[in-house]
């Protein structure tokens, strides 16, 4: 009976492991040492810049591993002394000032009340004391559990605790879908400016992340080396990834020799593509395989039905994106045909594509649903942009995200009879080459 309950408790670990999530800590966090050690020591060592601000900006498309980095420098920092806020989500207009409070508590060690309740209680007993008229001090305001922002937190803690304060990283995970002349764009702004408190932003999104910043007039002035763009696992690192992952499961006791702990983690690497997101599909798929074995979980089978199950998880991902879209495979399917063919195009050949696809690839019903979503060519290029479609760097550059992204859309596109064949198309416009046609956004 020990030894059944010995193997009910690593199948029950595995199940757990399969069910975490992607916004839990990583299991086995791979790679991106450099970009972790740039922003954990920024962290703790932050001086806050008259210029440059105090933002990093964390880019990439969905799925490569944006909340993993964040979770792990919290880990980091946290280890090393530092203190972090935070946020999994832009925060709403109501809970703006709860992320000020945390980041006051970080601080100073301040509890801060966080329900209605204890909120109600503070501000009667401001009023009683006579702290209740239309002009407060900073400590008045923060007993109340009024207004809070940068400098209110400074005045509140004054020099000689501030002096004594931890550094503090505040992350603001999907940052894109912040919103023009809202409480979250105001508070962005007001951390990213600021210059009294040792704390420093991290904003993580899409690669649209820049573009939607702007739109919200938080625009933070970064340096480059405060910029991270994340995008596949190296072949080492992926490999990193499989083996520590392997490695840990027959450390919990999961059975099987070297040589099939080898072979495992490398079947993972090859059907993962390098992207971080898949990788994590292909092991949640692991451990509800060898949770559901009859017996002790061993890895001498059940492979084949991992690759299976991962590569079904895989598929559900591009079908999600393509539905987050709204564009039809019609359009999508052309862009990708011209990056498989290409691998990397200059953004104003893909707006001549969409143009293409808008004025000749579409039927009439069809054509007018797009158009009736999307302004020109350039509001497609971002939608596409936006959920992970297409990725773009610095200068311009566009890329199928993932490889086998483009194999599944071209094959869908197949399926459906969608002709991808465009003769004449234009060789790729050069950086430099203006576009006649579309908006810039």
């Amino acid at each position: 009976m020990e030894g059944m309950a010995t193997v009910s408790e690593l199948k029950a670990k595995l199940l757990s492991q399969a069910d975490a999530g992607e916004r839990g800590a990583p299991l086995i966090f791979a790679g991106r040492r450099e970009s972790l050690e740039s922003l954990t020591r920024s962290t703790l060592h932050k001086v806050p810049q008259r210029h440059s601000g105090n933002t990093f900006v964390i880019s990439g498309p969905p799925g490569a591993g944006k909340t993993a980095l964040a979770q792990e420098s919290i880990r980091l920092l946290e280890a090393r002394g530092g203190k972090a806020v935070y946020r999994g989500d832009v925060p709403g207009d109501e809970h703006t000032q709860a992320v000020y409070r945390k980041v006051l508590t970080a601080l100073g060690g301040v509890p801060t009340p966080d329900s209605t309740v204890e909120r109600t209680a503070l501000t009667v007993e401001a009023k009683a004391l006579g702290t209740g008229g239309s002009r407060q001090t900073a400590s008045e305001r923060r007993r109340s559990g009024a207004h809070l922002d940068a400098e209110e937190i400074a005045a509140a803690l004054g020099p000689d605790r501030l002096a004594k304060a931890p550094p503090v990283c505040v992350l603001i995970d999907e940052a894109q879908n912040v919103e023009p002349k809202s409480s979250a764009a105001r508070l962005m702004r007001d951390l990213h400016t600021q210059r009294t408190l040792p704390v420093t932003l991290v904003c993580l999104g899409l690669d649209d992340l820049d573009i939607r910043l702007n739109r919200a007039e938080v625009s933070p002035r970064v340096n480059e080396a405060s910029r991270i763009r994340l995008g596949g696992y190296t072949p080492d690192e992926a490999l990193e990834c499989a083996v520590g992952a392997v490695s840990t499961a027959r450390g919990w006791g999961v059975a099987g020799s070297d040589a099939q702990a080898s072979a495992w983690a490398l079947a993972l690497v090859e059907a993962a593509d390098g992207w971080p997101r898949h990788m994590q599909c292909y092991l949640n798929a692991s451990w509800q395989v060898l949770a559901e074995q009859p017996g002790s979980p061993s890895l001498d089978n059940g492979l084949d039905e991992v690759l299976e199950r991962g590569r079904q998880l895989r598929d559900v991902y591009y079908r999600s994106r393509i539905i987050l879209s709204e564009l039809p495979l019609a359009v999508i399917g052309p862009v990708h045909a011209l990056l498989e063919e290409r691998r990397e195009v200059h953004r104003d050949s893909i707006l001549d594509e969409i143009d293409h696809c808008l004025d000749e690839g579409l039927g009439d019903a069809a054509g007018k649903r797009v158009r009736s979503r999307f302004a020109d060519a350039a509001g497609v290029f971002n939608a596409l942009l936006h959920v992970g479609l297409i990725a773009q760097d610095g200068s311009l550059m566009c890329a199928s995200p993932i490889p086998s992204m483009s194999a599944h859309v071209i094959e869908g596109c197949k399926s459906q009879g969608i002709e991808l064949a465009r003769p004449g198309r234009p060789a790729d416009l050069p950086p430099t080459t203006p576009r006649q046609r579309g908006v810039r956004p």
